[in-house]
């Protein structure tokens, strides 16, 4: 059969398409499988690695930040959960808390360790050699971990509390309570948390301490009782600081109050600190002599004001009737300065009360102004630290008073009685 020139030149083309095909499959060899034949250690995309979690309420999350991705840890993918409030070290949080509800805190892990260089070699030393570890001990981390832990110290004052109405003017606003959490399944810490899986610790007069070992977050929550009803009226304010160098506030239960009342008169009261510094060297002496680093507050013992708040130092500025010092300036109840009267001839702080009522007790609270008479965010102590009361009294009428009066004692540095009284103490 003739095939026409125009048949002819489609064979010639069918033939070269066929022809390519084959030098194709040679070339390439391309392997086809079907599913069933792939290996389980094959690789896998990794799709849904990480666990949904759809939930609006914050308050069902039991884990909404931690990482299941086992080469990212925290630091890297993760921050706190909304609605937990990132802590700083000794930099206080101040806020107002609802009767019945809880606000919630952490301190990261790389707030705990920061600054701890010999901690962050030896956790990188870890990392690269943890193909080698042959120890039990070791294989999963935990002697990283115990190197890099660190003493955490949390402190809450008490600033407001709601007070009685009417019906309840004899009561006591309820403490407030902090949980305290170092257990990644429990970073939601409160009332209705696992009691396994956390502390918690009530105010003492409206302050509360607690220190833990830590090398990862630390997970808080303050919480306030419902008081609500026919009761009280108002709203709690806290606040709350921790830090990996000592508390920022702290409160002495049991100590000496390191307060000596010196004198009173009908109107007026004379109290002074023990001795400032028992270095004997002059210039230290000198040095303290420019110092004031306490402040004190007043309260007629039948005053039921600060009842509850006793131990906060940002309560008793609120609550208080005479205090030295609101808002960073002495009031005008009371003067202090540092002298050197009385025993060793050493720097003392004294107070000087006016304006009291006569015949009446008094209870005296001596606080320390953090260290070295500085307050405030970023300073070590800058919470204060309020010592137990002192309790003195006025005298009933002038002529119980002795000659020249209290003030006479405050004012001179050569009064012989006050020089005798101050020796005998």
């Amino acid at each position: 059969m003739q095939l026409s020139p125009l048949q002819s030149r489609l064979m010639a083309s069918l033939v070269g398409s066929c022809l390519l095909v084959l030098l194709y499959l040679s070339l390439f060899s391309p392997q086809f499988a079907l599913a069933s034949d792939v290996s389980p250690g094959g690789p896998r995309l990794l799709v849904d690695t990480f666990p949904r979690d759809r939930s609006d309420n914050i308050g069902t999350r039991q884990t909404p930040y931690e990482p299941e991705f086992a080469p990212f840890n925290r630091d890297i993918i993760g921050r706190a959960p909304p609605g937990i409030t990132a802590l700083d070290n000794n930099v206080p949080q101040q806020l107002n808390l609802e009767p019945g509800t809880t606000q919630r805190f952490v301190l990261e892990r790389s707030v705990i360790l920061a600054g701890s260089e010999s901690t962050a070699a030896l956790e990188l030393r870890g990392e690269h050699n943890a193909e080698k570890r042959s120890s039990p001990e070791d294989t999963d981390g935990s002697l990283r971990r115990r190197a890099a832990t660190r003493t955490v110290y949390i402190s809450a004052n008490t600033c407001m509390q709601p007070q009685p109405n009417a019906d309840a003017t004899r009561m006591e606003a309820p403490q407030l309570t902090m949980y305290v959490s170092k257990n990644p399944r429990n970073m939601m810490p409160g009332p209705g948390s696992n009691p396994d899986l956390q502390t918690w610790h009530v105010f003492t007069e409206g302050a509360v301490m607690v220190n833990v070992s830590a090398s990862d977050d630390v997970f808080l929550a303050v919480a306030a009782p419902n008081v609500t009803g026919q009761f009280f009226e108002g709203t709690y304010n806290f606040q709350l600081a921790a830090s990996t160098d000592d508390w920022f506030h702290s409160y002495e239960e049991l100590a000496d109050p390191n307060l000596i009342w010196v004198d009173s008169d009908t109107t007026s009261a004379l109290l002074i600190t023990r001795n400032l510094t028992d270095n004997p060297d002059p210039e230290a002496n000198e040095a303290t002599m420019t110092k004031q680093p306490f402040v004190m507050f007043a309260q007629n013992e039948r005053d039921r004001s600060i009842n509850g708040v006793r131990f906060s130092y940002c309560g008793l500025q609120n609550y208080a009737q005479i205090a030295a010092m609101k808002n960073g300036k002495f009031t005008n109840m009371v003067s202090t300065d540092v002298t050197r009267r009385g025993q060793g001839g050493r720097p003392k702080q004294q107070f000087y009360f006016s304006g009291l009522n006569a015949s009446t007790n008094y209870l005296g609270i001596l606080a320390a102004n953090g260290r070295a008479g500085t307050m405030g965010s970023g300073v070590v102590g800058g919470g204060g630290r309020v010592s137990r009361a002192t309790t003195f009294a006025t005298k009933s009428s002038e002529s119980d008073n002795p000659a020249g009066g209290i003030a006479a004692y405050a004012n001179s540095a050569t009064q012989p009685e006050v020089i005798a009284r101050l020796s005998s103490t």
